[in-house]
């Protein structure tokens, strides 16, 4: 998977997290970690990587009928990856076919049209990096610096 615009080369950091003097309220987090989500080594990040799936994942997930997604947070996070990853796929096959159109009656209209499905596709590029390391952050992965 490709890193996010920006992000080449960037180096991860230590996101400090609530009061600057406790330990356990710091941790590294890699290039490319969703900003809403706490590191892995602060205590309730999966609470916050939860809401982060809830925000950008289906709406449905907030219903009656799905805690038992909801409650098992590492089953979410990879469910969480197939579904961006899907849109991420239908998003560029969808740009790929827009953009093969020909005689096109308002060409501005096109030109915007195509512009607006590459942002969505950087975003959706992007929010993919980020559920594959959610996803490996809730299997027990743990994120070091390279020096």
């Amino acid at each position: 998977m490709s890193q996010p615009a920006g992000s080449r080369g960037r180096p991860g950091r230590a996101r400090q997290v609530g009061d600057p003097g406790s330990p356990s309220r710091t941790g590294y987090v890699p290039p490319g970690w969703p900003e809403e989500v706490l590191p892995p080594a602060v205590q309730d990040w999966e609470q916050s990587a939860v809401a982060w799936m809830l925000d950008y994942g289906p709406a449905e997930w907030r219903l009656e009928g799905y805690e038992t997604l909801r409650n098992h947070p590492p089953f979410m996070a990879w469910y969480f990856r197939q579904v961006t990853e899907a849109d991420l796929t239908a998003a560029r096959k969808s740009w790929r076919a827009l953009r093969a159109v020909r005689n096109v009656p308002d060409v501005e209209q096109h030109t915007a049209q195509l512009q607006g499905l590459a942002i969505l596709g950087r975003s959706l590029r992007d929010r993919a990096q980020a559920a594959e390391l959610v996803e490996r952050a809730m299997t027990g992965e743990l994120f070091v610096p390279r020096l």
